[in-house]
């Protein structure tokens, strides 16, 4: 989810793309005109948490982890997207017979891009030998699968194009190319289209717009056909979008409740203390159709196939910087991020096998 359609951008007054470089505000964002600061050997690799990334040396560093560890972490192209982009995932094993598994995604939505760098720094905490010996034991008792990019085509043009764009790439209706894209996080079969205008759109020049069809996009298929391949191994569930600093449970389509909210509300604002306690940083704990109505969105999906913990959680901030959140700000929303997935494992490794 995003906050397109009820937050203000503040002081917005546009954007400058120079040379590949992203300017806002005055200020460099991207920094794509570093030389020799990626590089892809074994041993001289380097990716920064000082700096966002474009696909490219999102996909690099994932390959270069799978390399280096690859007694435990494995990547896999699990489809392609409408433009024909891979759609990357990295699986972290434990080694457990039977351990439970953990499914985190991000970059849904294209602008959002501390959605991604917060799922890459996560899998670095999980990776990197000296970090995992500091995580909890809860964290070495699970498989992690993390999709930093689910919306691969969209967060390039959010690079080459237009720094606030949302969508996927798909041309509109009958082919036409003045309004394309399609709202991922709307497309998704569950209450598909309820609410009508309410809960998405079905107008194709609209942020929210919800496709011609529930799951009539590639990069939803993708995502649905792996998830379903394996279930019920898959206990926890997160999806990281941005912004406003909530933890957020089902429903998004309804102020209904689910019958065990309470747990899972109560398991949110300890996520949301840990947080505080870690980094300063206040999340709020509520179910998603507190904050708007938002009909065929993939954790409704992903509660209704009955994976134990769920959440979609909004990364930093509350509206000062919105989706244009400095790159100082990439390690503590990590963190954030971090603390959260923290404090639901430990409750995933108490379910039953």
């Amino acid at each position: 989810m995003d906050f397109s359609l009820h937050f203000p951008l503040g002081n917005f007054t546009g954007l400058l793309t120079i040379s590949s470089r992203i300017i806002y505000r005055g200020r460099n964002y991207s920094d794509l005109d570093s030389r020799n600061y990626f590089t892809t050997g074994p041993s001289d690799f380097k990716f920064s948490f000082k700096k966002y990334h474009p696909l490219k040396e999102i996909y690099g560093f994932m390959d270069h982890l799978s390399k280096k560890y690859s007694s435990f972490v494995s990547t896999e192209v699990i489809g392609k997207s409408f433009e024909r982009r891979d759609i990357k995932l990295l699986k972290i094993s434990c080694g457990v017979p039977g351990a439970p598994w953990f499914w985190i995604d991000a970059g849904i939505h294209a602008r959002e891009w501390v959605a991604p760098a917060t799922a890459l720094y996560i899998i670095r905490e999980l990776v990197r030998p000296r970090r995992r010996a500091k995580l909890p034991e809860a964290m070495k008792k699970i498989n992690f699968f993390v999709l930093p990019v689910l919306n691969p085509d969209g967060y390039e043009f959010s690079w080459s194009k237009d720094r606030m764009w949302r969508k996927n790439r798909r041309p509109g209706p009958g082919n036409r190319t003045d309004c394309p894209g399609v709202d991922l996080n709307r497309n998704f079969d569950m209450e598909w289209g309820f609410g009508g205008e309410e809960g998405s759109s079905g107008d194709p020049c609209e942020e929210s717009y919800r496709g011609t069809a529930a799951d009539s996009e590639p990069e939803t298929k993708v995502f649905i056909d792996y998830v379903k391949r394996n279930l019920p191994k898959i206990k926890g569930f997160v999806t990281f979008h941005s912004y406003s600093q909530l933890i957020m449970y089902s429903y998004s389509y309804t102020n209904k409740l689910p019958r065990n909210y309470k747990k899972i509300h109560e398991l949110g604002e300890r996520a949301a203390r840990n947080v505080r306690r870690v980094t300063g940083a206040n999340y709020t704990v509520q179910a998603s159709a507190a904050m708007y109505p938002a009909a065929g969105v993939s954790d409704d999906w992903a509660f209704q196939q009955k994976i134990p913990y769920v959440y979609c959680v909004e990364l930093r901030d509350t509206g000062d910087n919105g989706f244009i959140l400095p790159p100082s700000e990439i390690v503590p929303t990590g963190q954030d991020g971090l603390e959260i997935i923290k404090t639901i494992a430990e409750e995933v490794v108490k379910l039953p096998r």
